[in-house]
């Protein structure tokens, strides 16, 4: 608050030969006020979650080398410590033993009131003037007291939001491999949902939920304008199980959703970018896949008219490009060979190894801030036999985003894993579970069981949104 008064009264009295009544103006008074204030935002969410049990069901059908049909594209190298929490499925009933816990609750409120108090008298002597027959006699201009105060409104003192030239921008890993051509095939080529018994219906164009096609147009425009308006700029299109495995049917949808997309930002709408993830260092254990993919990336996607840097995510002046597979930044490290193609993009790196500035996959050990880049997930249970994350009424996916809303800098990349990958359970954008669901896995938002297949969504829209108001300093700007 500022008050600003500045008094400079002057007098000033001179003889005054005057034949009528001299006039005074008034005195004046201004005042001025000027308020603002800024509301709060929150998100709410259930208690915790009880442990899902362990699901180590075998996925049907066999295909060559890095094949994903019949099972789960990540497989986690580590395993992390045993759940604490239970949850004992019977006729009679469950038991929670954590209480409800409100989802993470933000109150932003700025009030500034300026007040600019000004008074000014002044009274002056008018004009006289006195006739006597033909002479006109002017009487002198007298200025019997003049009070001047300088008036003073001041602008009300907020914190200025980050600089819009220089955001943090976030990410999500988003699942190209869904295929449904032929419903009710045991080929995750033709039904993907089917054949990888996926569990979760999505939410569709139409506002009922049902399996689709990543290649539909209609789903992809959909999705773009969800993820538009939730202000997400980049997906990942997850690619890791080989670029051209089981005949190349993923990669056909990847390439379809670029196409989509430059279709979508030319528009003029909010952009949507777009980058891959490989990962077929994960069976070939030879960094030289990494160069081969690159090459098949540079080519199929950035040479192309839907390559340039309004359609593919950039970082630090080049396409980006992650690289999954535990063990393989080490690897390329040491690899002597040709690095043409992969010099071209800037890589980075992810693993289920919860690493500091890595881009994913399963942060099983909790949240990890890091200036560069800091992951956020929901659950993940990739059903391999590995001690799941459980998503506990949304208070996961609360502590993840709560690390970052918590921290003193923002980073500058936030990644979100993921918005549809059903399959290994890290999914946030709407789906209903089925009967099958373990519970564990289910979108519980209270202890009494309710699901809501829209809870991590608008979740995931709510805490971004908070993130956006936030006045923190972006990580590499410290100081």
């Amino acid at each position: 608050q500022t008050l600003i008064e500045t008094e400079a009264p002057v007098q000033t009295e001179a003889p005054v030969q005057t034949e009528a009544p001299v006039q005074t103006e008034a005195p004046v008074q201004e005042t001025a006020d000027n308020g603002s204030s800024q509301g709060d935002s929150d998100t709410s969410s259930s208690a915790e979650q009880p442990a899902g049990e362990s699901d180590t069901s075998s996925e049907s059908g066999t295909e060559e080398q890095g094949s994903s049909e019949g099972g789960s594209e990540h497989e986690s190298s580590s395993e992390p410590e045993a759940s604490s929490e239970t949850d004992t499925e019977s006729g009679t009933g469950d038991e929670h033993t954590s209480e409800s816990e409100s989802a993470g609750e933000t109150e932003k409120g700025s009030e500034t009131e300026a007040i600019s108090e000004t008074g000014s008298e002044k009274e002056s002597g008018t004009e006289t003037v006195t006739e006597t027959g033909s002479e006109t006699e002017t009487e002198t201009e007298t200025e019997t007291e003049t009070e001047t105060e300088t008036e003073t409104e001041t602008e009300p003192e907020t914190e200025a939001l980050p600089d819009e030239t220089d955001p943090t921008d976030i990410g999500i890993w988003y699942s190209t491999w869904y295929a449904y051509t032929e419903p009710g095939s045991d080929s995750n080529r033709f039904d993907t949902w089917d054949a990888w018994n996926i569990d979760f219906t999505p939410l569709l164009p139409d506002g009922t939920f049902g399996y689709y096609d990543s290649a539909d147009e209609n789903i992809i425009r959909f999705h773009l304008e969800m993820l538009s308006e939730a202000q997400i700029d980049f997906i990942i299109m997850d690619q890791t199980n080989n670029i051209d495995v089981d005949g190349g049917y993923i990669n056909e949808r990847s390439l379809a959703v670029a196409k989509y997309i430059k279709q979508y930002n030319d528009t003029g709408a909010r952009p949507v970018r777009y980058c891959s993830a490989i990962g077929g260092i994960q069976w070939s254990q030879d960094a030289k896949t990494i160069e081969d993919e690159a090459e098949k990336l540079w080519r199929r996607y950035c040479e192309q008219d839907y390559g340039g840097e309004q359609y593919h995510y950039y970082l630090d002046g080049k396409p980006l490009l992650i690289v999954y597979g535990d063990g393989a930044e080490e690897k390329w490290e040491k690899y002597e060979g040709d690095k043409t193609y992969a010099g071209k993009f800037t890589i980075r790196w992810a693993d289920n190894n919860s690493r500091a500035g890595y881009f994913g996959w399963a942060y099983d050990k909790g949240p990890v801030w890091d200036g560069g880049v800091t992951v956020v997930m929901p659950g993940w249970h990739n059903r391999a036999g590995h001690t799941p994350v459980n998503r506990k009424y949304g208070q996961t996916y609360k502590k993840f985003w709560q690390t970052v809303l918590d921290a003193e800098y923002r980073p500058e990349i936030i990644i979100i894993n993921s918005f549809n990958e059903y399959a290994e359970r890290t999914a946030v954008f709407p789906a209903k579970s089925s009967d099958k669901t373990e519970n564990g896995d289910k979108w519980y938002k209270d202890k009494n069981k309710t699901e809501d297949p829209y809870m991590y969504w608008e979740m995931t829209v709510s805490y971004i949104k908070q993130f956006k108001e936030m006045r923190k300093p972006l990580y590499e700007k410290q100081g």
